[in-house]
């Protein structure tokens, strides 16, 4: 799973950093989302392109530099990546117990209120993962704020009371 994380970071990264400019943003990404032999395979793909700027800190994180406005137009585009994604989860017919979805300007709180009993007998909270690991790269991406966290709280419809909380990306570390 880290390994999909780390190639979703890297990719991202790499559709962005294509100009330059006076301003600059740093992304730092924990050495926690990539192996070894991955951070080597990461900086053998950046030192390709001319334009990417990225060091590995002395606790193993990498830093890229990028242009400021790319850094923004990559943030606007993941935000609204998530805003779709959550939008096509409350219009698909198959997923019918989710009733509502709720997120914070952050991306890292979502309130998720479904039909309890329907929604445990099904699959239809595998959705969930595409959110959690979209809601950590916006967390890791992010320079407002020092989490890179996303808790989702799963409140039942009936009763208006939160039933669980999951938290990404130790969720995904359970999965492992």
């Amino acid at each position: 799973m880290k390994k999909l994380i780390s190639v979703l970071i890297v990719g991202s990264l790499m559709l962005f950093i294509t100009a330059c400019g006076n301003q600059t943003e740093q992304v730092v990404i924990p050495q926690t989302f990539f192996s070894e032999a991955e951070l080597e395979e990461i900086m053998a793909e950046m030192e390709v392109d001319d334009e990417a700027e990225v060091t590995v800190n002395d606790d193993g994180d990498l830093v890229y530099e990028m242009p400021k406005e790319e850094y923004d137009e990559m943030m606007e585009e993941l935000a609204e990546g998530i805003d779709e994604m959550i939008e096509d989860v409350l219009s698909d017919d198959t997923i019918s117990a989710v009733k509502a979805i709720d997120v914070n300007d952050d991306y890292d709180m979502y309130e998720i209120t479904v039909e309890r009993v329907e929604f445990e007998e099904s699959l239809q909270g595998m959705f969930i993962l595409g959110l959690g690991i979209s809601g950590v790269m916006y967390q890791t991406f992010d320079n407002t704020t020092d989490s890179q966290s996303v808790t989702f709280d799963y409140i039942d419809e009936a009763t208006g009371d939160v039933y669980d909380t999951v938290i990404y990306p130790e969720a995904l570390e359970d999965m492992q």
